[in-house]
């Protein structure tokens, strides 16, 4: 049974979303096994909306687009912050709060919005927000990493930064995608299968699933391998499939065929329809 520790951090976490920007500084089967859930902060990364899909235009969501086209194009980060910028001293923490964005190991682009401003509606709409002050960060890809109410803090900020294939990951999960996992490489046996069957299986299901491919040789992506059980000097591709909750659904160990990933999502769609056991 797919564990259901996603549900519990959404409970926490459901007043997260995205918010608008105007004043940008740029700153410093036989195969298979069920397992675990992602870890506790993964899963609570996953569980952040993303931009819903049918908001309406406006002058605030035009300028976001522009500032997070412009974080991807530096590929930098984005911290967004939303206040009431009437309440009093909220100006006076906002400052604060752009000092301790600029001091941040990396740079970040940094965003703020008065949620008063009519034209910042149809984007805290379609981001979801519900409560101010928040903060998010969004990785250069868009995806959310991190949301918090209340101070900003350089450590809760720091917790942000995500490896390029966690931010790959998490993308996937925010737009509710299935996501094929697959540990290969130039020293791991059986690669270009793993790459066959996944890939293909991605082809036949376009828009509802990804593949994502990580080597596990790779440094940068130590931490995900740790939170994912892959050793970092294993010698045989390894496959997750992970479902739009954020749980790892299941585990294969070498070749597999697509037959094999279909009956993953089939268990995945069993289990969000409640059939599942």
């Amino acid at each position: 049974m797919i564990q259901r520790t996603w549900a519990l951090v959404v409970a926490t976490v459901v007043v997260l979303g995205g918010v608008v920007g105007a004043v940008v500084l740029w700153a410093g089967s036989d195969k298979a096994e069920v397992v675990r859930a992602l870890p506790a902060d993964t899963l609570a990364r996953a569980a952040l909306r993303g931009p819903a899909k049918d908001a309406a235009d406006g002058q605030a969501h035009d300028d976001t687009r522009k500032v997070l086209a412009e974080s991807s194009r530096r590929n930098t980060y984005t911290v967004l912050y939303f206040h009431t910028a009437s309440r009093p001293g909220a100006q006076k923490t906002a400052r604060q709060a752009a000092s301790i964005v600029s001091k941040l190991p990396q740079p970040v682009a940094w965003t703020v919005v008065d949620v008063e401003d009519p034209s910042a509606q149809p984007v805290l709409a379609k981001y979801g927000i519900r409560s101010e002050p928040m903060t998010l960060m969004l990785a250069p890809n868009g995806a959310v990493t991190t949301g918090f109410a209340g101070a900003v803090s350089a450590e809760a900020l720091e917790r942000g930064f995500v490896s390029p294939k966690m931010a790959e990951v998490l993308q996937a999960i925010q737009a509710e995608q299935i996501v094929f996992l697959a540990f290969v490489g130039p020293e791991v046996a059986e690669s270009d299968a793993v790459r066959r069957a996944t890939q293909q299986a991605a082809a036949e299901m376009t828009g509802i699933s990804r593949t994502i491919e990580i080597d596990p040789r790779d440094p940068a992506e130590e931490q995900l391998l740790s939170q994912c059980e892959v050793s970092p000097a294993s010698k045989l591709a390894e496959t997750l499939v992970i479902s739009p909750r954020g749980a790892i659904v299941q585990r294969f160990k070498g070749a597999m065929t697509p037959r094999h990933l279909f009956d993953s999502i089939q268990r995945i769609l069993a289990q969000e329809s409640g059939c599942g056991s």
